[in-house]
C-alpha cells in the first residue's frame, strides 16, 4: 500500500497504534503486546519505503490522552493532530519522489503496480 501511494508521487506518512489503556495492568500490558505484530509491521514498511512515521505509542502516552481504554480524548486527539501538523509542516517530503522510488524498486526487480 505506501508504495502504491508512493508511487503516484503522494506524500506519505504513517503512524503505529497506540497502546490501549485498559484499567486493569495485566489486560493493558497484553494488549501493547498483541499490537507490537502490527506495530512492527508498520514500521518495518515505512522504513523501507523510506516514509516518515508518527509512534502514537509514544505519543498518547498519558491516561489523559484517552477517553476509554481504546479511543483518544480531546486532550490525546490534540497531540495526535498537533503530531501531524509538525511532520506536515517540517518534513521535507520531497527528498524521496515517486520517479526515484519507482527507479530504485525496478532496479531491485521488485515490481510497481
Amino acid at each position: 500500500m505506501i508504495e502504491t501511494v508512493r508511487y503516484h508521487g503522494l506524500p506519505t506518512a504513517v503512524c503505529t497504534i497506540y497502546d490501549p489503556r485498559y484499567p486493569d495492568a495485566v489486560q493493558r500490558r497484553v494488549g501493547a503486546t498483541a499490537l507490537c505484530v502490527i506495530n512492527d509491521a508498520i514500521v518495518r514498511e515505512a522504513a523501507r519505503a523510506g516514509v516518515p512515521i508518527i509512534d502514537l505509542r509514544l505519543v498518547c502516552d498519558e491516561d489523559e490522552d484517552f477517553a476509554n481504554p481504546i479511543e483518544p480524548s480531546s486532550h490525546g486527539g490534540s497531540k495526535i493532530a498537533g503530531t501531524i501538523v509538525a511532520l506536515v509542516t517540517r518534513h521535507d517530503f520531497g527528498r524521496c519522489t515517486a520517479r526515484s522510488l519507482r527507479v530504485d524498486r525496478e532496479a531491485a526487480g521488485l515490481r510497481i503496480p
